[in-house]
């Protein structure tokens, strides 16, 4: 009998057996008894003693070997195991050995009442085995309590985690390594789309996106053009500026997301058609536009705008970002003029600094602030552009990116889950609502869906996880509507795989046998019978192709032929060029040939597979979509020969007698002496370096002017191409490879050793800029010469082909000359005959038409 006191509340109490000073019960208890029964009593000390509570409790034995000390556990399970086997009737004569049947014959014998000693020597192993166990607990001897807790899952308040585990589980677990915010080591795992992988894991394939799914959230006040307008400050969206038709405004609207509701707040000064617009240290900047050079300073606490300190120039379209603190003004326009200026403002001395030029002046551009740089994406330089240009603020300089899809002036760019999205925009001929995307794993656009309406000249932003698209054209008028799309609903279930770091886990990588004895892959490599499938991944990828030089995106055009090639390392390598993912019968070189290029039987997407016996890879895709540009859409073509057009040829007694101009300005190369007429041979008029020439009429050039011309050089003895009156040349190079431009005379470059090439396929440039002034040579795309000193403008080419001593000997493709200056039309012409005449690879790769 055991005495204590315990607490009663609301007539309940609670009494733990062995504890508060009670001794513990013997378990012998349990072995000896079947039933035992809790007898209490009790006094609450009025006098009346003792009180017995009926009835007794029975009192039952509870497993506790989850939280016991399980050698106890053992022990106490050996005893009743024990007193089981012992009981009686329970060992037979037939569960003994002989041995132990001899023994006891042998002792009822000698004594019939003497006592049966059992050793465990007198027991069979097999017994003595059952005897040595460790006792073991199945789940069908535990109670449904502890069964319950062990059925708990991660998502109950007791959650099993790691630490729970034994280590073989955890081991297992590593080597079947899984994805989810809890990644573990693996050679394979999955990541959430957009989220980092452990140390030591690299980018295997990245997840596919899913298209946005666009709502219509309240509009804004005035339907207008957005340009680049609208900016995110304090958890809110403000819309500044803009123009309707041909009224630009000075309306500022500020939109709060979760009221969906838009408020005009205090106006700019002036109205701003063309703004641009950042936010720096948070306040709001409005830049330039129809304001000139102006610029001005919202600040959010007082609802006052301030003056800012003007741009060094005026400047409308152009695009405005805040990058490491400071902000960036690049591009627009004026009076018709494009501009590649970039300039920044440094808080730090409120003034503005000009940077390294944008390489492509254009205006109508957007900006995006991807991979430490600043991004330039399309806009206008002359026509609508798919140019993409970055910028590294730290180096302060330039970088050509992979060109958009489609030319876009006006578009609308954002940047979500590790990617930049360009939409909408004007593309030369009709307003778009086409969204793409540039993915840096394959440093390519690809199309990504489309907005409820054309989108041209609205502005976009990123707030709370959505983006939202604002205002603008929409095709037919002016748009004041706003949509929104959820970006985490487009990575949602989305994952990214990422691969162990040398693609294996430590140790020798083996070839992997069929059973566990290696008899199967033993058999295999005695007979030489191993095929692919007994090999491990880790083997199959040091014999798989790999391609180590895509095929390249370039601008292709009407009736010229282009060339695609691939490099991939491997043994025994087969190619298969595919269009639109269907194999392109013949095409199975590393080189694919586009031959008089039409947009009907080639515009598509390319790509090529790479395949030897122990797998393939598949190349990128190349969109190929043929320019139907020409010579003939620049405004100012002066004369453009094309020998490649053979009706533009006239023959007579098989030499050419008349080479026409194609720019409708009837300026025909034309020659009567017959001695005199150069040859016509595969598509090149071909002059023969003594007396064969052809006579121009006065072309009438103003000063500024361009001549762009392919020519095979045959002989350096030979230099004049064009010239005019006695040593006035466009282009003179002799055997020392010295250059003599003296077109102009007061700029004789007679010491500039420019190194001309003496033979082969070339492009070469001469170009005029009186506004700058300046006088340039560019050789296949390269500037290779620029004089800055004032010169004197001679309109005097007369003769192709030269004159006595100093006749070119070669052969001349195409000539296109212009009546004025600009950088864009010359690089374009560039691309155009490199491209007509296989000479891309002639042309640097940052080259814009390349």
């Amino acid at each position: 009998k055991e005495t204590i006191k315990v607490t009663i509340r609301n007539g309940r109490y609670s009494v733990l057996l062995g504890g508060q000073g009670m001794n513990s019960l013997p378990p012998e208890l349990f072995l000896n008894h079947d039933k035992l029964y809790l007898k209490v009593e009790f006094d609450n000390e009025d006098g009346e003693g003792l009180r017995h509570l009926a009835p007794d409790q029975l009192i039952t034995a509870t497993p506790r070997a989850l939280v016991a000390d399980l050698a106890k556990v053992a022990e106490v399970a050996k005893v009743a195991q024990v007193a089981e086997k012992v009981s009686n009737g329970v060992i037979t004569r037939e569960m003994l050995s002989l041995e132990v049947l001899t023994k006891l014959d042998a002792n009822a014998t000698a004594s019939p009442s003497a006592p049966i000693t059992i050793t465990r020597d007198m027991l069979p192993q097999d017994v003595r085995d059952d005897l040595n166990k460790t006792v073991m607990i199945t789940r069908s001897m535990l109670p449904a309590d502890v069964l319950a807790d062990l059925n708990k899952s991660s998502t109950t308040s007791s959650p099993i985690t790691l630490s729970m585990l034994a280590p073989e589980v955890t081991a297992k677990l590593d080597q079947n390594g899984s994805g989810g915010s809890g990644v573990v080591a693996g050679s394979l795992i999955s990541v959430p789309y957009g989220q980092s992988a452990p140390a030591g894991y690299s980018l295997y394939q990245r997840g596919e996106p899913k298209e946005l799914v666009w709502e219509e959230k309240a509009p804004v006040s005035v339907a207008r053009f957005a340009f680049d307008g609208v900016e995110v400050l304090n958890g809110k969206i403000y819309f500044v500026g803009g123009k309707d038709g041909s009224n630009a405004k000075n309306i500022v609207e500020r939109y709060d997301p979760s009221t969906n509701t838009w408020e005009t707040i205090a106006p700019m000064s002036v109205a701003r058609n063309g703004v641009s617009s950042a936010v720096l240290m948070g306040k709001l900047y409005a830049i330039a536009g129809d304001g000139g050079t102006s610029v001005e300073i919202y600040d959010p606490s007082t609802d006052v705008w301030t003056t800012g300190p003007a741009l060094p120039h005026t400047v409308n379209s152009g695009c405005a970002i805040v990058a490491n603190e400071k902000l960036y003004h690049i591009g627009g326009w004026h009076n018709s003029q494009n501009f590649k200026f970039v300039h920044m403002l440094d808080p730090s001395t409120n003034s503005w600094a000009k940077l390294a030029d944008m390489p492509t002046a254009r205006h109508g551009l957007k900006l995006a602030w991807f991979d430490n740089r600043i991004w330039a994406i399309g806009g206008h330089h002359g026509i609508e552009s798919n140019k993409v240009e970055s910028y590294d603020p730290l180096t302060d300089s330039w970088q050509t990116e992979a060109s958009l899809k489609t030319t876009r002036n006006w578009a609308t760019v954002w940047v979500a889950n590790g990617k930049i999205y360009a939409g909408g925009g004007y593309s030369g001929s009709s307003q778009l609502s086409s969204i793409e995307v540039y993915a840096p794993t394959t440093k390519q656009w690809a199309n990504a869906g489309n907005f409820p309406e054309n989108k041209y000249s609205a502005d976009s932003v990123v707030l709370n996880d959505q983006v939202y698209v604002i205002a603008g054209g929409n095709g037919s008028s002016f748009s004041n509507k706003v949509f929104a799309a959820d970006l985490n609903a487009s990575v949602e279930g989305i994952y990214d795989l990422y691969r162990k770091d040398g693609n294996a886990s430590a140790g020798t990588p083996i070839v992997q046998s069929e059973y566990a004895d290696g008899s199967v892959t033993s058999s295999k490599i005695a007979s030489n019978t191993i095929t692919t499938s007994d090999l491990s991944e880790q083997i199959l990828k040091y014999l798989k192709p790999e391609i180590t030089s895509e095929p390249h995106a370039q601008t292709v055009y009407a009736d010229t032929n282009a060339t695609f090639s691939v490099t991939a390392e491997g043994k025994y390598l087969t190619y298969q060029w595919k269009k639109n993912g269907s194999s392109l019968t013949g095409e199975t070189n590393a080189t694919l040939t586009i031959t008089d290029a039409n947009a009907t039987l080639h515009d598509g997407n390319y790509s090529v597979v790479v395949s030897n016996d122990f797998g393939s890879v598949q190349s990128g895709v190349v969109e190929v979509l043929i320019s139907t540009w020409s010579p003939s859409a620049i405004t100012t073509l002066n004369l453009w020969l094309d020998a490649n057009d053979t009706n533009s040829i006239t023959l007579a007694s098989g030499k050419v007698s008349a080479w026409n101009d194609k720019s409708g300005n009837s300026k025909n190369a034309t020659q009567s002496a017959v001695a005199t007429r150069p040859a016509f041979i595969t598509n090149s008029v071909s002059f023969d370096g003594v007396d064969d020439k052809l006579e121009l009429p006065t072309l009438g050039l103003s000063g500024d002017a361009m001549v762009i011309f392919a020519f095979n050089i045959l002989s350096d003895n030979g230099y004049s191409v064009l010239t005019g009156a006695g040593s006035n040349h466009w282009d003179r190079y002799n055997v020392n490879q010295l250059s003599y431009p003296g077109h102009f005379r007061t700029v004789r470059i007679e010491s500039a050793s420019l190194n001309f090439p003496t033979s082969g396929k070339q492009i070469l440039a001469y170009l005029a800029d009186s506004a700058g002034p300046k006088y340039e040579i560019r050789l296949n795309g390269n500037n290779v010469f620029q004089s800055t000193g004032a010169f004197s403008f001679v309109d005097n080419i007369g003769i192709l082909g030269g004159n006595g001593a100093t006749a070119f000997k070669g052969s001349i493709m195409e000539i296109v000359i212009t009546d004025d200056y600009s950088l864009e039309i010359v690089q374009r012409i560039e691309g155009y005959l490199a491209g007509k005449w296989g000479l891309i690879n002639n042309l640097p790769n940052n080259h814009p038409y390349r």
